[in-house]
């Protein structure tokens, strides 16, 4: 792909983004218990109790044992020190019917609380489809950002704002 056509998708996706809160993130954001986080994450609501899109199609009695199983582990999620501890706290869980979305949003949601965000691109779904456009055959569920072409390499954007770009922008690159 050439560096103008992925500059102006980068250039849409901000845009986009400008309009386009996540509602739940921003639910997370302004609570003051790390607990009632986990459940809003988990459970993948907005404050009107609208679950994301991503998570509409996961079962509700599988978002109440990721919350469950979550708050168990509340000690661990408390003294995470990255984004990547957090994450392998819900991959370890092998809930049935998680998939690897759910984990990442629910760490991602998380994490932002926390002020612990990703720091490689993790791969799932439809970001592995923009990734492989861009790479070709991907190895492994995380990429650098640095593995990247121009001008996504040395853009302004976050990790996860490029694992988000990869995945909406995925049928354009």
């Amino acid at each position: 792909m050439n560096q103008e056509r992925l500059m102006r998708i980068i250039d849409d996706f901000k845009k986009l983004r400008l309009n386009r809160k996540d509602r739940v993130i921003e639910h997370c954001l302004v609570q003051t218990d790390l607990r009632r986080v986990i459940e809003i994450a988990a459970l993948a609501i907005d404050k009107q109790g609208k679950k994301h899109n991503h998570q509409s199609r996961v079962k509700q009695s599988v978002l109440i044992e990721l919350k469950d199983k979550l708050i168990q582990n509340i000690d661990a999620i408390q003294k995470a020190s990255s984004f990547r501890e957090i994450h392998g706290i819900i991959e370890s869980l092998n809930i049935k019917g998680c998939g690897s979305l759910t984990s990442y949003d629910t760490a991602h949601r998380i994490g932002v609380y926390l002020n612990l965000l990703p720091v490689q691109i993790y791969l799932h779904s439809g970001t592995k489809i923009g990734a492989e456009k861009l790479l070709d055959k991907i190895e492994g569920n995380t990429i650098g950002k640095d593995e990247l072409p121009e001008p996504l390499k040395s853009s302004d954007l976050s990790c996860a704002d490029i694992e988000d770009l990869l995945c909406i922008y995925k049928d354009r690159i």
